[in-house]
């Protein structure tokens, strides 16, 4: 009976450490997978950071205006001086004498070739139709300049939308409907 005695303590010794390293061994397994997911969330939250930081750098540079000004200092004057006659343009309406003629200083006597200070502006005699057309085509060239530089330099859907926009500026002053850019070649 010893001897029986003796086997199932031997047994249950036996069974007890081949339990014992059987969870020490799951604890392990889980130790590493807790440790590997752990690297795997670190390493998606640095990729995440690293990307969110890139796009609010790039909006950030592509809204530097004092840095645009200071890389194309001429292109930002023309775009400065085009925004300003389109939205003097927009904004005030065009004053008209009897004779027709838009801005003329003085009596529509005086603007017929009277020499009046109006009398070079657009609308007078045969010098301000050739004038209007320099002008329509200066500001299509430079709103055509502005809607590439914006596809080309903005990120993503902010350029195409802006890009967009001067499309129909163009558009409006080429008296045609407006084309979707994006069949536009860059």
């Amino acid at each position: 009976m010893e001897n029986q005695a003796e086997y199932v303590r031997s047994e249950m010794n036996e069974t007890r450490e081949n339990l014992t390293d059987k969870l020490e061994k799951l604890e392990e397994r889980f130790s590493e997978s807790v440790a590997a997911a752990q690297d795997s969330v670190t390493s998606t939250m640095e990729t995440v950071k690293e990307g969110v930081e890139e796009t609010v750098d790039s909006v950030r540079s592509a809204l530097d205006i004092p840095a645009h000004v200071r890389a194309h200092p001429w292109l930002m004057m023309g775009g400065g001086v085009l925004v300003g006659y389109l939205a003097y343009q927009m904004l005030v309406p065009a004053r008209r004498t009897s004779g027709g003629r838009s801005w003329s200083g003085g009596s529509s006597a005086e603007g017929n070739g009277g020499g009046g200070w109006g009398s070079w502006l657009p609308g007078s005699g045969t010098l301000g139709s050739g004038w209007q057309n320099l002008q329509r085509y200066a500001a299509r060239t430079a709103l055509d300049l502005v809607g590439r530089t914006a596809r080309e330099t903005l990120p993503g859907e902010l350029g195409t939308s802006i890009g967009n926009t001067v499309d129909k500026m163009t558009a409006k002053l080429n008296d045609e409907p407006a084309t979707a850019s994006a069949s536009r070649p860059m």
